[in-house]
Formats: structure tokens, C-alpha cells, sequence
């Protein structure tokens, strides 16, 4: 069975796609109101996008440590590179703003 789910690509979705989730999740609940650009909008206008993004990257933690706990370290992996391409835009639009 950890054949089947101990890939990097798997870590490396999961590791992209849950922080994104939780994004439009953050703004569905307070923000809905708004239309996603203008929620962007908000976000960079406050220099809160970074902020953001940093905290809903703490998702990927618990992902990793269920990775981890069930001996599937090539999806911990993934999940490490998903982190590490997070931490570079992060940089980038710290870099640039």
C-alpha cells in the first residue's frame, strides 16, 4: 500500500494545492462580498498577501508529519518541495514590494 501513495508528485499537490484551499476558504468566510481580484486587491494593498500565504503555508506541517507518521517519506518530500517553492514567492514578493 505505500507504494500506491508514496510518491513526491502526491506530496508536492497536496503541498500546493492546501494552502491555496484555505485561501479561498479565508475568503469565503470573511470576504465574500467581495469578488476574488478585489480581494487580491485588498490583500496587496494592505501588503497582507505575503502574510497570508506564510500563514496558510503551516498547513503543509501537519501534511507532513501524517506523511511522516505513515512511513511515506517520498510524499514528505513532496510536501518539503512544495514548502521550499512557497517560500521562494514569498521571498520574491518581498523581494519586489
Amino acid at each position: 500500500m505505500n507504494g500506491k501513495w508514496d510518491r513526491i508528485g502526491l506530496g508536492l499537490s497536496l503541498g500546493l494545492i492546501f494552502p491555496i484551499l484555505l485561501l479561498v476558504a479565508y475568503w469565503q468566510l470573511n470576504y465574500a462580498y467581495m469578488d476574488m481580484d478585489k480581494f487580491m486587491g485588498f490583500l496587496e494593498q494592505g501588503q497582507l498577501h505575503t502574510k497570508l500565504i506564510s500563514l496558510f503555508v503551516i498547513i503543509n506541517l501537519a501534511i507532513f508529519f501524517v506523511f511522516i507518521w505513515a512511513n511515506l517519506n517520498l510524499s514528505a518530500r513532496g510536501v518539503l518541495y512544495a514548502t521550499f517553492i512557497y517560500t521562494i514567492i514569498i521571498g520574491g514578493f518581498k523581494i519586489l514590494s
